[in-house]
């Protein structure tokens, strides 16, 4: 029996959360993140006000935006669905530009955690393609703390506004 996409996507998603769970304690990770601003901002051409986050990880290095997907070579094939590197930057970008308005500059990265097939990401991308097994050691390797003690306590509840789930 053949297993829905739905389905499949959320097992990845829930691998991801597992994951994301071996983080230190000061590194908070909130799933299902829903972002809005009150005006439209323009991001690569386009007119931008939301953006759904799969996870999203606060760190004192910045905080990491991560989409997840598990595609099938079929489906990237097909052409049939929406660029996850524009998908990811636009959501990274919107992050970015909310949390500056609060609280001045943070660092957000992008990243597709991905356990299974993708496109290939446009030249121009600054999203960084990891498997689930990688996020972990990729959110480490940024040791710099840019965020203070009592910045992330700032910005946690902010960011806690947004989850969904």
């Amino acid at each position: 029996m053949r297993e829905s996409a739905e389905l499949v996507g959320a097992r990845a998603e829930l691998d991801v959360i597992a994951s994301l769970a071996r983080l230190p304690d000061e590194y908070t990770v909130f799933s299902d993140i829903r972002l809005s601003a009150e005006r439209y901002i323009h991001f690569n051409g386009a007119a931008l006000r939301s953006a759904q986050i799969d996870h999203l990880v606060l760190t004192p290095a910045g905080v990491f935006v991560i989409e997840t997907k598990r595609w099938s070579r079929k489906f990237v094939e097909s052409g049939d669905y929406h660029d996850p590197f524009d998908q990811t930057q636009r959501a990274a970008y919107l992050c970015y530009d909310q949390l500056r308005r609060q609280f001045g500059k943070i660092r957000v990265r992008s990243i597709v955690a991905c356990a299974g097939q993708l496109p290939f990401a446009p030249k121009n991308s600054h999203v960084k393609v990891l498997a689930v097994p990688e996020l972990i050691g990729y959110i480490l390797w940024f040791k710099q703390p840019e965020l203070a003690p009592d910045r992330l306590l700032q910005v946690r509840p902010y960011l806690e506004r947004f989850v969904t789930a």
